[in-house]
């Protein structure tokens, strides 16, 4: 079906150009072109979430959706991160432990090269995002949608500080929460943009 692929196709390259809005911040590009690269903060990511929620499709069951999404997104982190604490343990460095349970642990501020955050992100949106439009009519249009959305960005707002750098005793031990695993404390955020899409059945491509 022409149409459809050409659609397709055309999200795909949208979503091509979000990330390498991504890829200039964490380049030496940020640091060159501040004033201009800054700036695309307000829209890269909220951009990508929404392109990457055009043809989500939750019909498969729960276990093939996680076990895919789990073979593009965790496998490339797993081997990437895996290899540089090697590399790092190799290199006689030391809190090997630390740095194991920080890429379990998954977000920016746990694991060696930030910039893979992303990836233990995107999976949490996706299976959240999941569950969600399976077992609620939260998939929206684009009004009600905005107005969710800026009602989660308000919660989240509050939520995200409570849980960042709070500080809890645990065996006696005070430790700095870096946020929750996988980044779920953003996901009332971007898993909202994720969603932001008309109920509707998308044409199988032949």
């Amino acid at each position: 079906m022409r149409g459809t692929s050409a659609r397709a196709e055309h999200i795909d390259i949208a979503k091509g150009i979000s990330i390498v809005l991504v890829a200039m911040f964490h380049s030496p590009l940020e640091y060159y072109f501040n004033a201009v690269v800054e700036p695309m903060a307000l829209f890269r990511l909220p951009l990508f979430f929404v392109l990457s929620g055009v043809f989500f499709s939750w019909r498969a069951d729960a276990g093939t959706f996680l076990r895919k999404k789990a073979d593009a997104l965790l496998k490339p982190y797993a081997v990437v991160l895996g290899g540089l604490l090697l590399w790092h343990w190799v290199g006689g460095g030391d809190e090997i432990g630390r740095r194991f349970w920080g890429i379990l642990y998954g977000n920016g501020d746990t694991i060696a090269w930030v910039p893979m955050w992303f990836l233990t992100h995107l999976f949490s949106v996706y299976a959240v995002a999941f569950f969600v439009c399976r077992i609620t009519p939260l998939r929206v249009g684009w009004a009600p949608g905005v107005g969710l959305l800026l009602c989660l960005i308000v919660v989240a707002a509050f939520g995200i500080g409570a849980l960042y750098g709070a500080e809890i005793t645990v065996f006696g031990r005070v430790t700095v929460v870096p946020g929750l695993p996988f980044s779920l404390d953003l996901v009332v955020i971007t898993g909202s943009l994720f969603i932001i899409r008309p109920r509707r059945k998308v044409p199988q491509r032949k």
